[in-house]
């Protein structure tokens, strides 16, 4: 997955998980883990609670196409992840920010610097 493109959606619209869909997933502790991690991503990624959910409601016996949508959603958090925590090499601290638009204009910024070290993205 390192090298695997980012995806504008975690989903196709009208994707359906069934469970007989295709073969047995080879290793169904590896996808409950990752599932599981999903799922805590949630916290952050509201976006992805949903399809997070779904995925989830597989974890008994996945299917290879189940680890196929499990994998569009790491793929999909790829292009939100900031590759530059802890970027200050003084004090490790990550900035964070927002910019909020009503239409094309720009209403509330911000831009501060966090006030704990973070140990990766997810948790900053």
């Amino acid at each position: 997955m390192q090298f695997a493109n980012s995806l504008n959606t975690p989903m196709l619209g009208g994707e359906k998980l069934s469970a007989h869909a295709s073969d047995p997933f080879m290793c169904p502790h590896f996808y409950r883990s990752v599932v599981n991690v999903l799922q805590y991503a949630t916290i952050t990624r509201p976006g992805i609670t949903y399809v997070a959910n779904r995925v989830s409601q597989v974890m008994q016996t996945p299917l290879e196409s189940h680890w196929k949508v499990a994998k569009k959603i790491l793929r999909y958090l790829k292009g939100f992840c900031d590759p530059d925590w802890a970027s200050d090499p003084d004090d490790r601290w990550s900035t964070t920010g927002f910019c909020i638009y009503l239409g094309s204009n720009l209403v509330p910024w911000t831009s501060k610097k966090q006030r704990t070290v973070s140990r990766s993205s997810t948790e900053a």
